[in-house]
């Protein structure tokens, strides 16, 4: 590059960084559809103002040494853009705490805005649009896609809707994980990606994403709504069942007809109540009928046949069983203290008889031993008869026996004592027992002879009333279980309702016509376009790098083969960065190739393509191809290098980060 063809620019504030624009001539960007990057500001703690501008040229290469901050320009670009990260994880500790706030300055679709995010703690999570609007992420995300004429879908957690445990929102974020790929993701198809977030991103940008998540939300509706029915008819099959069995049960007790709907219930509770209605008017026709034939009870004498000392000879009796229950109460006690007397006196005999056994065993023991000098006596030696032959004094009888003896026999006359006084007690309370039970039963005798002349002089003034109210008190316990079998009929109601607008919602969703063929077919054209714009950037990279066959996209799947067998399993780490580049170049191809027809994002941002085991010449070739058809289309590249981009031969934009940091947290 000669000094005639560049162009330096020193970025305003502090001067830490400069432009170059180099190339055959001056390239400015133009303002299709889609994201472009103008300019990052940034504001130091101190008030000073650092500022990069992209807008010099479509294709911009950050170039400097390690630890230069050209990382980190990228991830400041990718923080206003709606990262959820704290300032510490998304650009890192010393960055967060060197600047106060950054400024991204950016067009949608040619009109200009700009987002503002501050690094002041309690104001991490917003952004700020236009000096105007304050979103949060989620809400930001929303506002881009709003601006851009994008559409704001809902895809199915998994492969397939029908299968999907819930839908989830596409957001500018999963997006962005294609249209920013960060040095640590140049091996895999975006960084910690689920594969239905790759194909959601692919079918976005192809502009299928509206059809294919509107069948794929069809089919979660379907499933979801199957699912649905199935869980609402376990819970009618468990409510019929217990309601047969509870409604059943209650009915047979309460000798109630056998309802099974709530409408049958009104019908019951009127009857019942016309029913206790005449129950009431017949004990008031029975009461006034009494009052007006029945007898003065305030002056009549006794009625004929009455035997007025019945009820004198039933209080006597009851004052004579009471009497013989505290007779028989007071026996029983007796009984029981005679009966532990005996047990006392018993024990002390054993006693006597163990104390007898031990001196009788001492008796006929010898004595071997001189208890005094410990020497051997033998019971041989020369003694005097009835003296001791080891002390020699007379023996004089041993007079415990005759006291042990004397005391059992003194305690064989108290058992002999307590024994007749128990047999006493015993036929005593026996008598009284019997008394009690012929008081008891003569007792018992009396109350049915007053109560059958009592009924006999009432009736049948009272069993008509007791028959009346027998029948309302069976009535009131039966109107009193209607609410309960009400609830119970409600809720199988209710759970059938619930079935049926399941079914209904099943049906409907079901019936709900997706274009089938339209969708087919545009899948299978635009597929075919990004297959081929990926295979004409490989075809210049074959033998130096692209050992693969042709790469084909499955329109149904979406999913990257090269030949016959998926990118995943064919492909090495050489040639998965070449195919990276062939996706990227593919995707900016995109907005000339599908028009307004797909959501074509019109940006790449790449982090360090190179030192990823691809020759530098491949890279730098890879780079010049993007560039250029950049350049053409007018869609922007962005692009970090070590290297220097004067070799770079499509036109480009060089900003040159100048001072190298020593500290640890820089991602380079």
């Amino acid at each position: 590059m000669t000094e005639s063809n560049q162009i330096e620019l020193f970025a305003p504030g502090s001067g830490l960084s400069k432009i170059a624009k180099s190339g055959s001539s001056v390239v400015r960007i133009r303002s299709p559809r889609g994201i472009r990057i103008v300019a990052l500001q940034l504001v130091l703690r101190t008030g000073e103002i650092e500022e990069y501008r992209f807008d010099q040229a479509n294709f911009t290469v950050i170039s400097g040494p390690r630890n230069s901050s050209k990382s980190t320009t990228l991830k400041l670009i990718d923080y206003c853009l709606g990262d959820r990260d704290s300032p510490h994880q998304a650009v890192g500790r010393v960055i967060a705490d060197k600047y106060a706030d950054v400024t991204l300055y950016f067009t949608l679709n040619g009109a200009a805005h700009s987002v503002r995010r501050s690094f002041t703690r309690g104001d991490f999570s917003r952004l700020y649009v236009d000096d105007e609007e304050e979103f949060s992420p989620q809400e930001f995300s929303d506002w881009i896609l709003r601006m851009l004429g994008w559409p704001r879908l809902q895809i199915p957690l998994g492969r397939s809707g029908s299968t999907a445990p819930r839908m989830v929102p596409l957001t500018l974020r999963t997006l962005m994980r294609h249209i920013y790929r960060k040095e640590s993701s140049w091996l895999d198809f975006a960084s910690k990606e689920y594969d239905y977030n790759r194909v959601a991103v692919t079918s976005y940008f192809l502009g299928l994403a509206s059809m294919r998540y509107d069948r794929e939300s069809r089919s979660f509706a379907i499933a979801e709504a199957d699912r649905e029915l199935l869980g609402v008819e376990a819970i009618l099959r468990d409510v019929n069942t217990t309601t047969e069995e509870t409604v059943t049960t209650i009915c047979e007790q309460l000798g109630l007809p056998l309802v099974s709907r709530p409408a049958d219930l009104v019908t019951l509770r009127t009857a019942l109540q016309n029913e206790l209605a005449n129950l009431s008017q017949q004990r008031n026709n029975i009461i006034e009928g009494q009052y007006e034939v029945g007898p003065d009870f305030s002056s009549a004498v006794s009625p004929v046949g009455y035997d007025s000392t019945l009820t004198e000879r039933y209080e006597a009796v009851s004052v004579d069983l009471q009497r013989a229950v505290e007779v028989v109460a007071d026996l029983r006690i007796v009984v029981r203290e005679h009966e532990q007397s005996l047990r006392l006196v018993e024990a002390d005999r054993g006693r006597l008889n163990r104390l007898l056994g031990a001196v009788e065993v001492f008796d006929d023991l010898p004595v071997r031993m001189c208890p005094a000098c410990e020497q051997d006596v033998s019971p041989n030696r020369d003694h005097d008869s009835g003296s001791c032959y080891l002390c020699f004094q007379p023996v004089i009888e041993d007079r415990r026996r005759r006291r042990a003896e004397m005391e059992m026999r003194a305690l064989d006359s108290e058992v002999r004592e307590i024994n007749e006084a128990q047999a006493r007690a015993e036929r005593d309370l026996a008598n009284a027992t019997a008394s009690e039970e012929r008081l008891r039963q003569k007792q018992t005798d009396l109350a049915n002879e007053l109560n059958n002349t009592r009924a006999a002089q009432l009736a049948p003034f009272m069993a008509a009333l007791e028959d009346v109210a027998s029948q309302s008190a069976k009535i009131n316990q039966q109107l009193a279980a209607l609410p309960a079998i009400e609830q119970v009929l409600t809720r199988q109601h209710h759970a059938q309702i619930r079935v049926d607008e399941a079914a209904r919602t099943v049906d409907e969703t079901a019936s709900i016509q997706v274009d089938e063929a339209t969708y087919i077919r545009e899948s299978r054209r635009r597929c075919a376009n990004l297959a081929d714009r990926m295979n004409e950037f490989l075809s210049n990279f074959r033998g130096r790098g692209w050992v693969g066959s042709e790469v084909t996209v499955s329109a149904q799947e979406l999913t990257f083969y090269v030949g016959t067998r998926t990118w995943e399993e064919q492909l090495g780490a050489e040639a998965r960065v070449l195919f990276f580049l062939a996706y990227s170049y593919a995707l900016l191809a995109l907005t000339q190739d599908l028009g307004e027809e797909g959501n074509a994002p019109g940006l790449l941002i790449m982090d360090n393509p190179y030192q990823h085991d691809l020759n530098d010449d491949v890279v730098r070739e890879s780079l010049e191809l993007i560039g250029n058809l950049a350049a053409s289309n007018g869609t922007q590249l962005i692009t970090t290098q070590s290297r220097s981009a004067s070799d770079i031969r499509s036109p480009h934009a060089e900003i040159i980060m100048q001072n190298e940091y020593t500290f640890d947290q820089e991602d380079e």
